[in-house]
């Protein structure tokens, strides 16, 4: 395996039409997808309305929230793209029969990404590229997590400069959304609070983020079966 990037390849992905079939697909099933992410805004507001539960909600929310709504998103998206038909309820349950895999997943990702990014940034940049599909790994293909680090890191050898520039466009795009949304909330809600306003800049963040959450997923969720069949 190849530890720099590799320019091989790199017509085969079209983030262009990735993204335009997204944004078509993503109308459909916005909604459930919408409340699905919607757990981490209870959380926020458990904080703020039970103090002295914060730590503890903290830390749900920022290590065991993000793989167990990912992994519930992920596989709502697949059943949809695959059979057109997906349900809440067992996106949940999936994604709660699979939360070890998805939790020690998540870490593995990090620690290695953290690592990455102590070495000059650039091995960190290159690390979240070749491991950023170990989730879809672990729902989709029913993988454990060493087998899904496994299968990520694969799947992008030799792709990682198509796999880098379409991630770059979907970050780009919905760069440009949340700050276009977030500056209509933030002037609504400046109008109506007025000095007061800046107290909520925080929710107007996370608002703005479960907003173009479920595009992202769908998008992503494109992304990576593109590469499995580009790797058939």
């Amino acid at each position: 395996m190849s530890l720099t990037p590799d320019r091989s390849n790199s017509g085969e992905i079209k983030p262009f039409e990735l993204l335009q079939s997204s944004f078509s697909q993503t109308t459909s099933i916005y909604l459930p997808l919408l409340i699905l992410s919607s757990p981490s805004l209870v959380l926020q507001i458990l904080q703020v309305a039970i103090p002295i539960l914060e730590t503890p909600l903290n830390l749900i929310e920022v290590l065991f929230l993000p793989p167990f709504l990912s992994g519930a998103g992920i596989y709502f998206v697949y059943r949809y793209v695959s059979t057109q038909t997906s349900d809440l309820g067992g996106a949940f349950g999936k994604a709660l029969e699979k939360l070890p895999d998805l939790f020690l997943g998540f870490i593995l990702y990090l620690v290695a990404v953290v690592l990455g990014l102590c070495l000059l940034i650039v091995p960190g940049i290159y690390v979240s590229i070749r491991l950023g599909f170990v989730l879809y790994g672990v729902v989709v293909d029913d993988l454990d997590a060493m087998s899904a680090l496994k299968s990520s890191w694969n799947l992008v050898e030799g792709r990682w400069w198509s796999v880098f520039g379409a991630e770059l466009l979907v970050g780009l795009c919905c760069f440009l959304a949340s700050a276009a949304m977030m500056s209509v909330l933030g002037f609504i809600v400046w109008a109506v609070l007025g000095s007061e306003a800046a107290t909520l800049g925080g929710w107007v963040g996370l608002i703005v983020g479960l907003a173009v959450s479920p595009f992202v997923t769908n998008y992503n969720m494109k992304l990576y079966l593109r590469l499995k069949e580009l790797a058939e």
